[in-house]
């Protein structure tokens, strides 16, 4: 139990796991800066908070959950489903990697992987392809 949560370290503790975990990934990092988002860095993996919930449990103790935004992209000059297949290996290990370490965080008591949402896109000059998706995990801490 800690009497705080470090959010930005329970980031850089997942962006960690998966670029250990995921060396398949050119680039993985925490709050991943937009303009890094090109084919030179792709497979990506950029991991931001999204939403902490504190549950109050008894006096000032809290359970707190705290969701990120794992946003993946990688690309593919011949298809969009080549471009898929790449993400979906990605998104795959990556969900393994995590399943395989729910308390890899210092403050981690618990893992969750949650939805995934996914896109894919043209350009239509260059003929490249690439496919993303936004994947949720939450992870569980107790403060108090």
């Amino acid at each position: 139990m800690t009497t705080c949560v470090d959010y930005n370290q329970i980031a850089i503790d997942v962006a960690a796991l998966i670029g250990i975990n995921v060396t398949s990934f050119q680039r993985v990092g925490a709050d991943v800066d937009d303009r890094e988002f090109h084919h030179a860095n792709m497979p990506l993996c950029s991991v931001r908070l999204a939403t902490a919930d504190p549950v109050n449990t008894s006096q000032q103790t809290y359970y707190v959950g705290v969701q990120l935004e794992l946003e993946m992209a990688a690309f593919d000059l011949s298809s969009r489903r080549e471009a898929s297949k790449i993400l979906l290996q990605q998104l795959d290990k990556t969900q393994q990697a995590l399943r395989a370490n729910p308390h890899y965080g210092a403050v981690w008591d618990a893992l969750q992987i949650g939805p995934v949402e996914f896109l894919s896109a043209e350009d239509k000059e260059s003929g490249a392809f690439v496919a993303g998706c936004l994947a949720r995990v939450t992870i569980s801490a107790y403060t108090g």
